[in-house]
Order: C-alpha cells, then structure tokens, then sequence
C-alpha cells in the first residue's frame, strides 16, 4: 500500500484498496475545465471488500472512469454478478468517515518488543549458488545451528538452545518478553519471524519433519493483481523458483507444531511475514479469497491456543484478501519497507503510515516496523 494522488480517473492505479475523493461544489465549466469553489469539503470514500469467495479493487482508465475489478484467483471460480463488491459512504471528515464505516471493537496492542528477524529458521537452500535466500524451504520447526550446540552446552557465547538464546536476553536486558523479528527501544517482548507458508520457498516436502504436513510444489507462478506489479526481490524469487506451499488441511497442524516449539523456547510472539501469498497459489484451491481465510483462520486458531495474549505481527498482509480475513489479529506493518540508509524514503515512509492509517486503524493497531529517526 503507497498513497497515491490524483485530479482524474486516470490517475487511480491498478489494485487500489481504498480511494478518498475530496468533492467541492462544481461552478461550472470554463473553456473546458469544470471550476470548483473554495468552499466546505466534502469526502467521499470507496471501500473495495470481499463478496464471497471473491474480492475487488479499482481502477482508472484512459477515459477517466473509474472502474471495478472482481477476481477470486482460481479461473474455476466464477460469477456473472457481484451484489456487495464495494462499500460507499461519504461525509466532511475523512478520518469520522473511515471511522463510521468499520465496525470496531476496543483494542490495544503489547507496547514493547525485541524481534530476530529472518535468519533463526532451519532451511534448505538449492538456490544459494544464484545468490537467493527467497528461495529456501523449511526443513525443520526446530531453530538452526547458529542458535543450538550439538552438545547442548553453550560455547564461545554461543547459546546452547533457543530457549537459552532467549531467556539470556531477559536476564540480560531486563525483558519480560522475546519476539522473533524486530525490535523497538522500549523492548519487553521477543518474537520471532517465520512467512505465512514457514519460510519464502515453504516448507521441503521431502524431509523426515516437514513431509508430514504435505507440501505440494506450485510452480511456475502466476502473479495477478498486488503482486503482479511488486517491486520485491522476494515475489521475483518465488515467481521463480515456485513456493511448497502447506496442505491447507495441514495448515493448522504446521502452525501448532511451530507455535508449541515456540512457546516451550521462552518466545513470546510471532511476526508472520508474506500474508499475501495465497494470492498466487489459488488456482484450483477455491480462488484466492477462499485460500487466504483458511490459512489465515488455522494461524490465528494457533495463536489463539499458543499466545494468551494474541502475540502476532501481521506483515505483507495489505491485500483486502487479507485485511478481511483477520478477526483476530490486532497489530500489523503499516507501510512498505523503510531503507534507513536512504533518507529521501523517511519523509515518504511516514506519510505513507499516516495515509496508511486512516484506512487500516480502523481494523489494526499499525506498525511501523523498521522506522527510526536518526538524531
């Protein structure tokens, strides 16, 4: 999600989610061009949502209409009419608009977190040599060997366990809590990240820990809608090395076998990465809105079994498919990457948690994830 802004039908791009009309009393036409008055504004907003198994975005055209796009990512599943694709409302604020036209409940989100980011996980690797990380499967639920001694005795002030790993941050550092992939100045929680199908590439079909769970091979891939047109190395890397994606009836067993682990590690809460993924694995599973509510429903059944404070990161979870599908999850990234080295992005980054925000505070607490401001 980046915010875009426009005067035309033409400007709004393809796979827009939320769209904000400000709209001014017309005065008229003069030589050609409609003039607006300098008087109150007014707000009208579209929400594009899920109809059934399907879901909508808009989109402009060269004639600067504004067009519906309906899809459910699986060409078996089809209709020839949507009754409740898009939501409309309108009023002269945009931030009451957005309030009165979400159902929320009170809420609030853990304030402090430490994360170990991609890199604790057990993966296989055939792609390395072509310089892809995006590319590994999960062989194991289990934490790899830069976390673990073969003799389960720490050495050279490496830890023994993961659990070692983490309950000697708590001491340590005077945590309450360790999460798995980021980290904020007020840290009391530790996470740990793993993607929505355990790792980039899924989990290996083939290995003694993983072959249980019945991953299948999708590949090549297509890449409709959101992700047709990211900018991400890791969409390309999975478009083309293929992603072993879960049995969806296995889906629930994988995420409490990696859960469990986790909980009996000392670890908090996780963040799960590439929410988005079901998007291009769909055909032949019911369509893209259908996969993504049964993975997303098995996740947040384990969270809700293993963490007893709902301690999960929604991440690359922008897609409506997504957004929709949460009931529980409370926290989620807000933005696109923040590339702390570049700093014309710290001016774009927080316009884009700002803009973000009117749309997704409605229905999550909004994380900034990687942000910090140099001093």
């Amino acid at each position: 999600m980046i915010p875009r802004m426009g005067n035309s039908g033409s400007d709004i791009p393809i796979e827009t989610q939320m769209l904000l009309l400000e709209a001014r009393e017309d005065l008229g036409v003069d030589k050609g061009r409609h003039e607006a008055s300098n008087g109150p504004v007014d707000y009208i907003l579209f929400l594009p949502v899920l109809d059934g198994p399907f879901r909508s975005s808009l989109q402009g055209n060269s004639l600067d209409e504004l067009e519906f796009c309906i899809e459910s990512g699986d060409p078996a599943v089809e209709s020839s009419q949507f009754l409740e694709a898009v939501f409309i409302n309108y009023g002269n604020n945009p931030f009451d608009l957005m309030k009165e036209s979400m159902n929320l409940s009170e809420g609030g989100a853990p304030a402090r977190f430490l994360i170990i980011d991609d890199g604790w996980q057990d993966i296989a690797n055939e792609f390395q040599n072509e310089g892809s990380q995006h590319g590994a499967r999960l062989v194991s639920i289990k934490e790899n060997s830069k976390f673990r001694s073969s003799k389960n005795v720490a050495t050279n002030g490496a830890p023994k366990s993961l659990k070692d790993f983490t309950m000697n941050i708590k001491k340590n550092f005077g945590l309450k809590y360790v999460a798995l992939s980021f980290w904020d100045l007020n840290s009391m929680y530790v996470y740990v990240w793993h993607a929505l199908m355990g790792y980039w590439g899924g989990v290996h079909p083939d290995t003694p820990e993983t072959k249980k769970y019945n991953s299948k091979l999708i590949y090549p891939l297509e890449s409709p809608g959101n992700l047709a047109h990211s900018r991400d190395v890791p969409i390309k890397c999975m478009e083309k090395y293929g992603v072993a994606m879960i049995d969806p009836n296995k889906a629930f067993e994988f995420y409490d076998d990696l859960h469990s682990y986790l909980v009996s590690q000392n670890v908090d809460g996780v963040k799960v990465d590439v929410q988005n993924i079901p998007e291009i694995l769909a055909t032949g599973y019911g369509g893209r809105v259908s996969l993504t509510h049964r993975f997303q429903q098995a996740l947040e059944k384990s969270i809700f079994k293993n963490f007893q404070d709902n301690n999960i990161i929604c991440c690359m979870c922008h897609s409506t498919d997504s957004v929709y599908s949460s009931n529980a999850s409370a926290v989620a990234r807000a933005s696109d990457d923040f590339i702390p080295k570049d700093p014309t992005l710290q001016t774009l980054h927080v316009a884009s948690v700002a803009f973000n925000s009117i749309f997704l505070g409605e229905i999550v607490v909004p994380d900034w994830d990687m942000f910090y401001v140099r001093v």
